[in-house]
């Protein structure tokens, strides 16, 4: 084999008041809302009890919970008493009532992606249009939002396909081939067609020389563009700096006369080597 490729809210909302109204705020809240109130929790040096809530009361708030394990309360608080009280030798702190907001909704680029340079290459108009990409793992979660899966084989015969129940190969699928505008992240081209090469079970267990091979010859027989492979050769479960098969290189070598680009992840171990298959020349 010739060579072997290395993968290696906030809204601010402004109340006006009806011109010349006589109307009276409903309740204490409601009055300190009127006069441009915030929530804010505070915390006492010491356990609140009556008389932090006549502090607050003072400053022209009102308490609105009160925390059963942290020394605080949360309150409403006109914005001119807030600072005045920060200052205050029995309170610790002041905090903004902080607006949460979730995480993973918003499509990223990940650091290997921009380290690549990928971005770059998207703008000058290559995205993996019309290239066929084998994930040869456990599978790819065929109903997974941000991946589209076109075809595949399975290896193994378990009665689920081409689908993921390890995790892994879904992982992979990602960083090759995310959709661009999905929701979570975008993949290194984004465009490429996906093909599940389904080698391994929901134990990540189950892949053989054997079945590897026959996957070789399957994306030899369906024109796979190209073949990712993260994982290793290993003898009783451990990765070796030695080729176990020749079987294996020789039908590497038929892939890859084929045109097929293999990419072998060359070790995720810390070992002082590159493991097989990656180290196939």
């Amino acid at each position: 084999m010739k060579r072997l490729a290395f993968l290696a809210g906030v809204a601010a909302f402004a109340a006006g008041c009806e011109p010349h109204s006589s109307k009276l705020p409903s309740s204490p809240e409601a009055a300190v809302t009127s006069q441009a109130s915030k929530v804010v929790i505070v915390g006492f040096r010491t356990r609140p009890g009556a008389s932090e809530r006549a502090l607050i009361n003072s400053a022209g708030g009102s308490v609105r919970h009160s925390f059963r394990y942290i020394r605080a309360l949360s309150a409403n608080l006109p914005d001119a008493a807030v600072n005045a009280l920060r200052r205050n030798p029995n309170v610790a702190y002041v905090d903004e009532n902080i607006t949460m907001v979730p995480l993973g909704t918003r499509q990223l680029t990940d650091w290997g992606v921009s380290k690549i340079d990928a971005p770059g290459a998207w703008a000058l108009g290559f995205r993996g249009q019309n290239v066929k990409v084998g994930i040869f793992d456990s599978g790819i979660d065929v109903d997974h939002p941000d991946l589209t899966v076109v075809g595949g084989i399975d290896l193994v015969g378990d009665g689920r396909g081409l689908d993921d129940c390890n995790g892994h190969g879904t992982h992979v699928a990602g960083i090759v081939a995310a959709r661009d505008g999905a929701r979570h992240t975008v993949g290194v081209a984004p465009s490429a067609q996906l093909y599940s090469m389904r080698l391994a079970d929901c134990d990540w267990a189950g892949g053989t020389l054997e079945k590897m091979i026959q996957g070789v010859e399957w994306a030899i027989d369906n024109g796979m563009d190209v073949v990712n492979m993260s994982f290793g050769f290993g003898v009783q479960g451990v990765s070796v700096p030695i080729s176990p098969s020749d079987a294996a290189e020789a039908a590497f070598n038929e892939a890859y006369a084929r045109g097929i680009v293999l990419v072998g992840a060359s070790g995720n171990s810390s070992t002082p080597w590159v493991g097989y298959p990656a180290a196939y020349q």
